[in-house]
């Protein structure tokens, strides 16, 4: 877990405040959570922090929350192994040509993997440049509820030019 801050002793106060602490037992935390790496010199940033569950079960629960803890501005990851680490760098031409078409990839395991018409897909190697530019739905939405709008604004106009061409006036 990313962003949590270093003053506390126990690191994740902030955590518990926002998910509830009678999800702290459920989740069967199986000891104090620790934070890895160096301090930094100056304080910056905040180092990260190992949570280590008892149960699947446990981990779980604590994901369900993991929408909210993101809105809080902390930032959940699984705790990779070199390889996995490897795989997902030599990915990382695939995830930005995904993102710069408009999708949101992940990554599942060690699988790039995005959404498209509501279906999830996993991106090949070399194959992100063959993938479709997304469609921004709401975009489109918009855009049709102004073709709507126009076509109530100037129905009018348009009944009355259809029933002039008819009688053979001209406008001017």
């Amino acid at each position: 877990m990313y962003n949590l801050p270093e003053k506390k002793e126990d690191p994740l106060t902030d955590v518990w405040e926002l998910i509830g602490e009678k999800h702290r037992y459920e989740m069967c935390v199986d000891e104090m959570p620790q934070r890895m790496g160096r301090r930094s010199s100056d304080n910056t940033r905040s180092r990260p922090v190992q949570i280590k569950f008892g149960t699947l079960r446990g981990k779980h629960l604590f994901l369900k929350h993991a929408k909210v803890l993101r809105q809080a501005g902390f930032r959940l990851d699984d705790d990779l192994t070199r390889l996995q680490q490897e795989e997902r760098k030599s990915a990382d031409a695939e995830f930005k040509a995904l993102k710069s078409k408009g999708y949101s990839p992940f990554f599942r395991g060690s699988q790039l993997q995005y959404f498209h018409a509501e279906k999830m897909h996993t991106c090949r190697k070399g194959r992100a440049n063959s993938i479709p530019y997304a469609f921004d739905l709401k975009a489109v939405k918009e855009l049709n509820t102004l073709q709507k709008t126009f076509e109530e604004m100037f129905s009018g106009v348009l009944a009355n030019f259809e029933a002039n061409s008819r009688a053979g006036l001209k406008l001017s």
